[in-house]
């Protein structure tokens, strides 16, 4: 594994890519805050320049975290900045950078995460749950 892994030390994210993704849902879904009918959800891919592709999402419920999907949309333009030209496997520095960029919208950061987890798991050659 390690050779494989090696042979990405060039890797780096060349675009990151967001899907707004609704979920309608059979029933109503209601809490006392709040009650939905679709869960507006948002895809991130992140492309890198090796032709992996990581996908993670968010599904952002403002009552709860504050965040909706055009506040999500909105943030991964910014998040942009930090994570395109990056290597996709530095994940934990990448996770302090968003952070101190960009304090709140802990949401769309884990679909950031997860996209991350993605590609590293695909480096490794692993499914995801095997790679966590």
């Amino acid at each position: 594994m390690t050779e494989r892994v090696s042979s990405f030390a060039n890797l780096a994210i060349e675009e990151m890519r967001i899907y707004r993704f609704d979920v309608p849902l059979r029933e109503v879904f209601t809490i006392a805050t709040m009650s939905l009918s679709k869960a507006q959800n948002l895809l991130v891919e992140l492309k890198t320049n090796e032709g992996i592709s990581g996908w993670g999402e968010a599904s952002p419920f403002h009552s709860i975290a504050g965040e909706t999907q055009g506040i999500n949309i909105a943030a991964a333009r910014e998040l942009k900045q930090i994570v395109v030209g990056k290597n996709p496997l530095a994940i934990h520095s990448l996770v302090q950078q968003m952070d101190a960029y960009l304090p709140h919208n802990a949401t769309l950061k884990s679909a950031v995460d997860m996209a991350l987890y993605d590609i590293a798991a695909q480096v490794a050659g692993l499914p995801l749950y095997a790679f966590l």
